[in-house]
């Protein structure tokens, strides 16, 4: 039988550690609590919430999923499993939990904003846009939500509604460094460089991302050049874009770069490669023209979600999250690790690119070859970040790094890289032979 009067105690024991913030003892007593009373709904229901809060997502599904099955019409239970899916990156079933949530009655505002954030993620902005719409008929005075309105609207591409936004969130709250420096890319993508610069410059007085903002300065021609991308602007931007990459980078700029990569291998007369490394793979757009080429295809990408997105196309013998340096050096130490390395539309994002020829050069074979493309400049330009946030890199600058790291220019070519403001922009394609 069970002895339901212990696990009351229990339970309110750990309800009383719950609500005071002490997560681990709350877990410990409901689970004494269900060791008294197994399958109790609300008992099990609060277990998960608790682990959430102590990060064991994967534990709080458990729970949640048992609190659900005994009692399927609990708001908090399904409230709660779509925060579990939300941190196990499982955005769908966090929908579907957020709007069964509601359907029970549940109208919390965090609930509410948590579903506008998963909508997002989604990419289903307008359905973001009117829940965000509902969430502040109710928090008027709440500057975070104006900047998640302005940042949604952004995403449409209403971006003088998004402007608005931001302005009404720091009319709220002067101090909101997020805000200013989303002013700063607006300002920055209208050619309004000086004011950019101040408007990020408000940012990090704001005490916002001091790395990501002076980066962001950097590109508007305010002080020295940076000399590459922060890391985490980097996996934030790409992580963000992985669902509507290959949209927008194929259908809506005509991009072609990997093409170009790829026929610039084919000219070389070589049929087949033992082993190949796509870096920056993204979402694999190279992989199709890749996998006939190679016995063994590897790939790599910065970001997590363009490699969940690349490892779906299924053409990959291996991939790995991380920074390319960092893959050539960490991952592949020996010498001769593969006899083809292809780079598309990567350089732009590395800033100066010496350490990646020299790793590339580390990496592979002795006649191996390493071609990519950049963002061409005049030849009397090295390396230059511009308003995009993407470098641009001159022929001679890159050849010069290339023969003092052990490579030989095998043969390089100007090409359509992608539209880009009604105008096509250019590629510059190089293959480099390795001594």
């Amino acid at each position: 039988m069970n002895d339901e009067a212990a696990a009351r105690r229990e339970f309110e024991s750990g309800l009383a550690h719950h609500q005071a913030g002490r997560h681990a003892p709350a877990v410990a007593a409901y689970r004494r609590s269900l060791a008294a009373w197994p399958g109790r709904a609300s008992t099990l229901s609060n277990l998960g919430a608790a682990l959430i809060q102590l990060g064991d997502a994967a534990a709080a599904l458990a729970a949640l999923d048992a609190a659900i099955a005994a009692a399927p019409d609990r708001a908090d239970a399904h409230g709660h499993r779509a925060a579990a899916h939300v941190l196990l990156g499982h955005d769908e079933a966090a929908l579907a939990d957020f709007d069964r949530a509601r359907a029970l009655g549940a109208d919390e505002p965090g609930l509410l904003l948590e579903r506008a954030l998963t909508l997002n993620r989604l990419a289903r902005h307008e359905q973001a846009l009117a829940a965000l719409a509902q969430l502040a008929g109710r928090r008027s005075a709440d500057a975070a939500l104006a900047l998640l309105q302005g940042q949604t609207l952004q995403q449409l591409g209403r971006d003088a509604e998004a402007w608005h936004a931001y302005q009404r969130a720091l009319a709220i709250d002067p101090a909101l460094g997020p805000a200013w420096s989303r002013c700063g890319h607006l300002l920055r993508a209208a050619g309004r460089l000086a004011e950019a610069a101040a408007a990020y410059g408000r940012a990090i007085d704001a005490g916002d991302d001091v790395i990501a903002n002076g980066f962001f300065r950097s590109a508007c021609g305010c002080g020295a050049m940076a000399m590459a991308p922060p890391a985490e602007y980097l996996r934030e931007l790409f992580d963000d874009y992985a669902p509507r990459f290959d949209a927008a980078l194929v259908e809506t700029l005509h991009y072609r770069g990997h093409r170009a990569v790829v026929d610039l291998v084919a000219g070389q007369g070589r049929p087949i490669f033992e082993s190949a490394l796509d870096l920056g793979c993204g979402t694999g757009l190279a992989a199709p023209l890749l996998r006939p080429r190679a016995i063994r295809l590897a790939g790599a990408d910065l970001a997590p979600r363009m490699i969940d997105a690349a490892r779906a196309r299924g053409l990959y013998d291996e991939l790995e999250v991380g920074d390319a340096v960092d893959v050539l050096q960490r991952h592949h130490r020996s010498a001769g690790a593969f006899d083809l390395i292809v780079a598309c539309d990567l350089l732009p994002y590395l800033g100066l690119p010496g350490p990646l020829i020299d790793a590339a050069a580390a990496a592979l074979r002795p006649g191996g070859l390493f071609a990519f493309s950049a963002e061409a400049a005049s030849d009397a330009e090295t390396c230059e970040l511009q308003p995009t946030l993407r470098y641009r890199h001159g022929l001679p600058y890159l050849t010069q790094l290339a023969g003092e790291a052990g490579f030989g220019l095998l043969m390089h070519r100007i090409g359509a890289l992608r539209d880009e403001g009604g105008t096509t922009l250019d590629g510059l394609y190089i293959c480099l032979h390795r001594h």
